[in-house]
C-alpha cells in the first residue's frame, strides 16, 4: 500500500505533485528577499559611512589650504597698504612734495619689494601752469618730457 503505482505508460507517479514548473509562492520567497535586502544595507552602509568621511576629510584638507592661501594674501595687502598710508602720510605733512622728496621716499618703502612695480610721482598741474612746468621737468633732467592730453 505504501509503494507508488504506475499508471498507464508513463513513468509518473501518484504521489508527486502534478505541477513541477510552478512559480514558488511569496511565502517561499520573502526570507530570500528579506537576506538580500538586509545583505545590500550591511554592504551598503559602510560605502555611505566612508564617502561621507572621505567628504568631510576632503573639506577640511581644502579648507585648511585656503586658509593659508586667504591668511598669506591678506598680509600682503596689508603690508602694502601700510606702505601707501606711509606716502599718504608725505604728503599729508608737506605744502609740496618734489619729484626729488617723493623718490627718496618711495626708494626707502620700496626696498626689496620686487612685486610693486612702481610707484609714480604725478603732481597736479592747471592748464595755466602747464608751460612752466613742463620747463623745469625738461630744464632739471627729462628732455624729452611733455604732458599729453
Amino acid at each position: 500500500m505504501g509503494n507508488p503505482t504506475l499508471t498507464g505508460t508513463g513513468s509518473r507517479m501518484q504521489d508527486q505533485p502534478k505541477v513541477i514548473g510552478a512559480r514558488p509562492r511569496l511565502s517561499q520567497l520573502w526570507p530570500l528577499l528579506a537576506i538580500g535586502v538586509l545583505g545590500l544595507a550591511v554592504a551598503g552602509s559602510p560605502w555611505i559611512a566612508v564617502s561621507v568621511w572621505e567628504a568631510r576629510l576632503a573639506k577640511a584638507k581644502f579648507n585648511d589650504v585656503a586658509g593659508d592661501y586667504a591668511t598669506v594674501l591678506q598680509n600682503g595687502l596689508n603690508e602694502y597698504l601700510d606702505k601707501i598710508k606711509a606716502l599718504r602720510a608725505l604728503y599729508d605733512t608737506s605744502e609740496r612734495v618734489t619729484r626729488r622728496e617723493f623718490e627718496l621716499f618711495t626708494s626707502q618703502i620700496l626696498a626689496g619689494q620686487d612685486n610693486i612695480m612702481r610707484l609714480v610721482w604725478c603732481p597736479r598741474v592747471t592748464g595755466e601752469d602747464r608751460e612752466a612746468f613742463e620747463g623745469r621737468v625738461k630744464a632739471s633732467d627729462l628732455a624729452e618730457f611733455s604732458i599729453k592730453t
